[in-house]
This record gives C-alpha cells, structure tokens and sequence, in this order.
C-alpha cells in the first residue's frame, strides 16, 4: 500500500517536531494506519486516544494487524492510565497527563537516542471550549516539540481556537 498522498505534509510535520498538530479528516482509520506505516521500523511509539475508549499505544511491529487496524478493536479497559491510576477516557485532561508524563520520562532519559511518540486525539478540539483543555494543550505545545513527540488533534471539522494559533 502506497503513501496517501494527503498525508504527506503532516509526515513532515513530524518529522520535523511541531508538537501540536491539528489535523481534519473523515478518515480517522486510514491517518493512524498511514502513520503507523510511515514510522513503523523507526523507533516510534502511537498512541490514540478517545473520549469513550481512553488512550491506547499501537502495536506497530506486526504488519498485518496495521493493514487490519480497527480503533474499535481498543477496548476501556485496556486503555493506559495516568501514573496515579486514572482512567484516561472522557475529559481528555488524564490522557495529556499521560503524555506530559511520557515527555517528563523521555526528557529524564536524555540517552540521546530517544524514541518518537505520537499521540492521535480523536475529536479533541470537540474539548478546547474547557479552559482547563485548551490551557493544557498549550502547556504540552512546546514540552511535546522538546521530548521528540507529537500530538496531533484530529476530526471531521477542527476548529482552531485563536489560543492555539502562532502570531
């Protein structure tokens, strides 16, 4: 299977460490597949995450369960959890809490040859009208960009709240 062309771009994106994505697409399935191609093979770890099922971490090593990759597969109680032991569904506060901890630990590290992380969030711009959210993701913008990881916030219509917009 070939490169979706319209991914292209956030490969670089990447690639090149932004730390905070926001990406629209209908096809929420075939982003996480193409991503987990693109990077498979190249110390790289994804993660997605939902309101309703939590974060999870694909396993990448295995080709044919990437080519079969169904997010519904991913089921609540087999999602992470904060190192306090919270549930990381509904708010997404607990599953960027998860992430600043896995950039936190990534930065404590410092072995110079740090695995990539990249943390899909599904829907999330749905949460940017909670202050708590949108202050949070702001914080994780540049400790994400720093830690070698990138979040990347995707659904059907992402709205862009002026906090999140560089000058």
């Amino acid at each position: 299977m070939g490169k979706h062309p319209s991914f292209l771009d956030m490969f670089d994106r990447i690639k090149a460490n932004s730390g905070l994505m926001l990406v629209e697409t209908f096809e929420e399935t075939r982003m996480i597949r193409s991503i987990c191609q693109e990077f498979s093979g190249v110390r790289t770890k994804i993660h997605f995450w939902t309101a309703t099922e939590g974060m999870h971490t694909i396993d990448t090593s295995d080709e044919r369960l990437i080519e079969d990759l169904k997010l519904h597969d991913y089921k609540v109680e087999n999602a992470r959890k904060t190192k306090s032991g919270a549930v990381t569904t509904g708010l997404p506060l607990n599953a960027l809490d998860v992430i600043a901890e896995d950039c936190y630990k990534k930065e404590e590290e410092e072995d110079g040859d740090l695995v990539r992380d990249i943390y899909v969030l599904l829907d999330a711009d749905k949460f940017f009208e909670n202050p708590m959210c949108l202050r949070r993701f702001r914080s994780l913008w540049s400790l994400a960009s720093t830690a070698t990881s990138n979040i990347l916030v995707s659904g059907p219509m992402v709205k862009v709240p002026s906090d999140l917009t560089k000058d």
